[in-house]
């Protein structure tokens, strides 16, 4: 290449030449400032356009978190996944902090769902269509979600599948909450199901001016469906026409309409039906749910209950006590003030007139001081019954009254008899034992105490001068075997006993020998126990009672004299109570009874006939009971056939299909018996038969009763169960039995063993002169 000329060298044609290159210059610049406009305008727009992405991901981001949800990839052919953040925050994982792939998905998916997503999803690439599936997947803190993909499959130009996009949402509330309304209407239908009564619900059915024409069941229980099958879908007029008729229909119409529920009993008569009912109907959408009760035992047992307190009110009215129930009156804060009638039988109409209703402390004030309130209160408040004899002289009542006392409800039930006349007789008798106790009582004394932890025996002084010992005389318990006779050592072995091993309260008669004398001393003995109930000591008397047997024995036919006058004067007292009341029976409430059965018997045949026969028997039997008791009460065979005949009507009445009473009775008629003798052994003989007729469970008894030369005897035997008499204390018959023999002069001895029956024998002296019959 040539050198270029210099410029000053160079000939004058450059200025042409210069001022087409600036040309080109200034057309190249304004093209290059052009393009580079262009640019400028083009970075704009890419910079718009990454702001513009930037702002949809933080969009499906923010959606994502909100929504709960995420998106994937899969790339087909090289098997690369891709997540979004909210897929990796779906699955607790920090996003993009690890690459996914399916090995990773499937193990955390619950292993019952892998087989049927990959079958899912096998099937939608065979098909190249849209996709769905559920998956139960495992968190990275453990906790269980359950979601669902919705996903389609993206094929090229050829049609050949090459990538799956899909998006997952959790589920797991929407799903838990469907698990739980499932759960919820499995209960309800169970519940529905396990009830005994019928739950139905029904919707109605409108003509085309939308007035109620039908109702159709949309639900009906078990208890409904196993008894006249499925009804769903059918019209109730259709199956049930005589809700019509019955007035059914129309309440069904009110409770649509109006949504009052209704509650009532009906008794319904058609179709498949003859019963009463309690039916509640319940407005639900447009129409109702009914829940149905047949109540048909119910309204008979009410039936029954009217006909039972009719026969209550008529037994209550012939009773010659009186029957009171009495309501509590409560304050505000619950507590008792008062108590208002609520029942009278006809005893108490009579003394009270008609109260029903009236408060107590306003007709009987008196009851406060009486303490017969504060019981009532007791009785109301603990539901204990209470029984009690009462001296009361308050309002229209003076005189002695036994009152029982139970719990009825919110208030009590009493019955009260006026004993007035037995408890004059009680206190006269009672006043005269006092006086036979004081005549006994001069005796000398003395007092011990046995520490059962040292088996330290101390005496008192009066001790030692009934033994005769001199004070401060080493003592042990054998000091009693050393001293007594030989006919009472088993009872000195009993009192040894009884501090020594085995520690209890006892009372014993033991006879000593003090020197040349011999002494009886009545021994008593209380066992104290501490706080916690062990037992601490044995405190004891004795008592010298030897000048009191020999008093004893010298006014023994004194004492035997007024105890026979005093059991004849009870015995005539009890006797003359006894006909008194069998009268009452017999010409009260007997003559009633049968007043009331001849005109029960008067009334026309009705369709109630058998419960007019039913009536009927109860009068005859409750008139049979009183003609009975009557004649239990007054033994007029007694008087007019004398004692044996009279014995032979015990066992005869009391033969049963299933006892069998022998009697053997020898009674002679020179010289008869005191009549007051007569009746005792009578009493006694239907005491104790009725005894065995009520507990031994025999299936044959004896009554035997003879008279001997100086004593009448009378022997009860049966071969029931029996008792142990060592284990069986008396009971108050057999007490009563006892005291009753005692105060006649006699003796008495009950023998009998578990299983093996049992015999009680009694011996009256009889007044001299008496000669006993023949014998053959």
């Amino acid at each position: 290449m040539e050198d270029a000329p210099p410029l000053a060298a160079r000939p004058d044609t450059s200025a042409l030449a210069s001022s087409a290159t600036l040309a080109q210059t200034q057309a190249a610049l304004a093209e290059t400032q052009a393009q580079l406009q262009a640019l400028l305008l083009e970075n704009q727009e890419l910079q718009a356009a990454r702001q513009e992405l930037a702002a949809s991901e933080a969009r499906l981001k923010a959606a994502e978190a909100v929504a709960g949800i995420g998106s994937y990839e899969l790339d087909l052919v090289s098997g690369a996944f891709h997540f979004s953040e909210g897929l990796y925050r779906l699955f607790g994982e920090v996003p993009y902090s690890f690459r996914p792939s399916l090995e990773w998905l499937d193990a955390r998916t619950n292993p019952q769902d892998v087989a049927a997503v990959r079958h899912t999803l096998d099937q939608a690439l065979a098909d190249r269509q849209p996709y769905h599936y559920s998956r139960r997947i495992r968190r990275a803190d453990g906790q269980w979600r359950f979601t669902e993909s919705h996903g389609q499959v993206v094929c090229n130009a050829a049609g050949v599948p090459i990538r799956l996009e899909g998006v997952v949402e959790d589920k797991t509330k929407e799903h838990e909450a469907a698990q739980e309304l499932f759960k919820a209407k499995e209960r309800l239908r169970i519940t529905l199901d396990s009830t005994l009564f019928v739950v139905q619900a029904f919707e109605a059915v409108r003509d085309e001016a939308g007035h109620i024409v039908d109702f159709t069941w949309v639900f009906a229980n078990k208890a409904w469906t196993e008894q006249y099958g499925e009804p769903v879908g059918k019209r109730v007029l259709e199956e049930n026409p005589g809700v019509v008729t019955s007035g059914l229909f129309e309440k069904f119409v009110q409770v649509t309409q109006t949504g009052v529920p209704i509650d009532h009993e009906c008794y319904y008569y058609h179709e498949q039906f003859d019963s009463w009912f309690h039916q509640t109907l319940v407005k639900m959408g447009d129409g109702f749910v009914m829940h149905t009760e047949d109540i048909s035992a119910r309204k008979q047992a009410e039936q029954a209950l009217q006909t039972s307190r009719e026969l209550l009110r008529a037994t209550l009215d012939s009773s010659p006590n009186m029957v009171q129930v009495f309501e509590a009156v409560r304050d505000a804060q619950g507590e008792i003030v008062d108590f208002a009638w609520v029942l009278n039988n006809r005893v108490s109409e009579e003394s009270y007139g008609d109260v029903i209703g009236h408060r107590l402390l306003t007709h009987n004030p008196g009851v406060v001081e009486a303490g017969i309130f504060d019981t009532f209160k007791q009785v109301v408040e603990t539901g204990r019954p209470n029984q009690q004899e009462r001296h009361y002289t308050g309002e229209q009542f003076d005189g002695w009254f036994h009152q029982s006392i139970v719990k009825l409800h919110d208030g009590v039930a009493t019955t009260t008899v006026d004993i007035t006349e037995r408890k004059q007789a009680e206190q006269e008798l009672l006043q005269n034992l006092r006086l036979l106790e004081q005549s006994e009582q001069v005796a000398d004394l003395g007092s011990w105490v046995y520490e059962l932890a040292t088996g330290e025996l101390r005496w008192s002084a009066g001790m030692y001068r009934l033994f005769g010992l001199a004070p401060g005389t080493a003592l042990q318990p054998t000091i009693y075997l050393d001293h007594a006779v030989a006919d009472d050592r088993p009872v000195a072995e009993r009192v040894v006993q009884a501090l020594t091993t085995a520690p209890a309260d006892f009372e014993e008669t033991l006879r000593l020998r003090v020197g040349q004398q011999v002494r009886t001393l009545r021994l008593k003995a209380v066992l104290v126990r501490d706080a916690a109930g062990q037992p601490l000591h044995l405190l004891g008397v004795d008592l010298d009672i030897s000048r009191v047997h020999k008093l004893e024995a010298d006014n023994l036919r004194l004492r035997l004299r007024q105890q026979q006058a005093l059991f004849e004067a009870v015995q005539e007292a009890q006797e003359e109570e006894r006909r008194r009341i069998a009268e009452s029976l017999h010409n009260g409430i007997g003559q009633l009874l049968y007043a009331t059965k001849l005109h029960l018997d008067r009334l026309p045949n009705t369709p109630e006939l058998a419960p007019r026969q039913e009536a009927a028997r109860l009068l005859s039997e409750a008139i049979r009971q009183t003609r009975e008791l009557s004649h239990e009460l007054t033994p007029a065979l007694l008087e007019e056939f004398g004692l044996e005949a009279t014995l032979l009507s015990i066992g005869r009445s009391l033969n049963t299909p299933t006892l069998r009473w022998h009697y053997h009775i020898v009674i002679g008629e020179e010289p008869p018996l005191p009549g007051l003798l007569q009746l005792a052994v009578y009493r006694m003989a239907q005491e104790l038969a009725q005894n065995v007729l009520k507990h031994a469970h025999a299936t044959e008894a004896t009554l035997e009763v003879e008279v001997l030369a100086s004593w009448i005897v009378l022997r009860v035997e049966d071969n029931g169960r029996g008792f142990d008499p060592t284990r069986t204390s008396d009971g108050l018959g057999l007490r009563t039995l006892r005291s009753r023999v005692a105060l006649l002069g006699g003796e008495v001895h009950v023998a009998s063993a578990p299983g093996q029956g049992a015999q009680c024998f009694i011996r009256l002296p009889l007044p001299s002169p008496h000669t006993p019959p023949a014998r053959a």
